[in-house]
């Protein structure tokens, strides 16, 4: 049986590397596989489970934070597409991005 594929769109997140963080995904990937993206202290990979958890560095410059964000995600999106199901953070930021990665790659 394949895993559905889950795009998970964070913000900010700077311990990804948690405990509590990693365990919650090692428990999700009994059903499901996917992709983690999120603001971090620095350029980040890791891998907890079926989860592959991805971190663009935090910009003080909130604009180009916003930007290079939303076009980090539509990369990593591209990379790792397709997905059964975009999860975004808030409605805002993440919640658009979602939705324009959901038009871009259906």
């Amino acid at each position: 049986m394949q895993k559905e594929k889950i795009l998970f769109i964070n913000y900010l997140m700077w311990r990804p590397e948690h405990t509590n963080v990693i365990c919650k995904y090692e428990a999700l990937s009994k059903w499901y596989s996917g992709v983690m993206l999120h603001i971090s202290g620095g350029y980040y990979k890791k891998k907890g489970g079926n989860f592959v958890f991805l971190s663009q560095p935090f910009f003080k410059n909130r604009i180009f934070r916003q930007l290079s964000y939303v076009l980090f995600c539509i990369k990593q999106a591209y990379k790792f597409k397709p997905f059964d199901y975009i999860i975004t953070y808030d409605p805002l930021i993440c919640g658009l991005t979602g939705v324009l990665i959901k038009f871009l790659f259906k």
